[in-house]
């Protein structure tokens, strides 16, 4: 294009457009978790129903109110003190699914834990399980702050494959199986009473939520206790520690004796896959028998024997394998393989 003056000639170029910032984008806001449910996490001491005797349970389960689905064996022994390990409940447990419920669900688990007395605080506990052509064996190890879950899958002839999780939950006051049950007994549980515990059955960690519904006389096997009734609810926590719904349990009722035992009688839950309960079919003190506190014995090749989930039926002699292979139960980073190694 010629301009002179005022007057120009020739094809006009198109004028560039002013050059524009590009707008700036704001961060993600990263989400945090409300973890608000770990305030209201019941931490007072033992009550004053702490103290618990050696005793072997047997549950039979039922699924529907119709079919026999499997029985449940438990057993808690007491170990004393030794020189490096505290005085602990030693728990142990086994259970399989029977009937028509087996055929449809084949289940077998057996599983051990070491609670310390003096505070009912889990030291470390052990499960495996079996469903079908899967075998899984968990160990959570459970510190003053935090607890490790891992978690191993089994080939069938029972030799490691593989860890599939390995997992550190960072909260205090985790609880395993046994030792909810033990710090659940020892409270008052008044009418109205509400105890919230972090309780680890497997490789994560769950929100149990009790509230004590009432006392009341139960009839089972054709004999009435004296009873107390609580509602459970259950819920998921994430690694993050937030909550979710935990949707296979709707609901579940727990009635706990009103005696010197006090452990669970009969247990209520409607899940997803159909009402399942548990009722008391045999109870009794397994003798005078108190385990002294020791190192694991040896085993085959120097393996270590970990503590035994109970014989069916046989109260004294699983009493005497607890005896035979009590651990020491320390808090050192060792006491993982000490305790359970195979």
């Amino acid at each position: 294009m010629f301009v002179f003056g005022n007057f120009s000639f020739g094809q006009s170029q198109p004028a560039k457009p002013a050059a524009t910032k590009p707008a700036a984008t704001k961060p993600a806001v990263e989400k945090i978790p409300d973890t608000a449910w770990l305030n209201d996490v019941t931490r007072v001491p033992p009550g004053e129903n702490q103290n618990l005797e050696s005793v072997y349970c047997e549950y039979g389960l039922s699924w529907n109110n119709v079919l026999n689905a499997g029985k449940l064996n438990v057993g808690i022994a007491k170990s004393e003190a030794a020189e490096d390990s505290p005085a602990s409940y030693l728990g142990g447990a086994n259970g399989k699914s029977s009937g028509i419920a087996r055929a449809l669900w084949p289940y077998d688990f057996e599983a051990a834990s070491v609670v310390r007395q003096s505070d009912l605080r889990p030291i470390a506990f052990n499960m495996k399980e079996k469903e079908r052509n899967r075998t899984l064996d968990y160990h959570i190890l459970f510190e003053s702050k935090k607890l490790v879950c891992s978690t191993t899958k089994l080939k069938e002839d029972g030799t490691e494959d593989s860890v599939t999780h390995l997992l550190t939950y960072k909260h205090d006051f985790g609880q395993d199986l046994f030792s909810a049950i033990l710090y659940l007994r020892s409270l008052p549980l008044k009418d109205g009473d509400e105890v919230d515990m972090v309780v680890t059955p497997f490789n994560r960690p769950y929100l149990a939520q009790f509230k004590v519904e009432g006392h009341e006389k139960k009839k089972i096997k054709g004999e009435k206790y004296d009873t107390i009734r609580l509602s459970a609810k259950i819920r998921k926590i994430n690694k993050d520690l937030s909550i979710q719904n935990y949707d296979k349990m709707k609901k579940a009722t727990i009635w706990l004796s009103e005696d010197e035992f006090r452990l669970p009688l009969e247990i209520h839950a409607d899940l997803t896959v159909g009402f399942v309960s548990a009722r008391l079919t045999k109870r009794e003190w397994a003798g005078d028998i108190q385990i002294a506190g020791a190192d694991p014995v040896e085993g085959e090749a120097g393996e270590q024997v970990k503590p035994t989930a109970p014989e069916e039926s046989s109260p004294t002699n699983w009493i005497q394998e607890q005896k035979d292979s009590a651990p020491t139960a320390t808090r050192k980073p060792s006491l993982f393989k000490r305790l359970f190694s195979r």
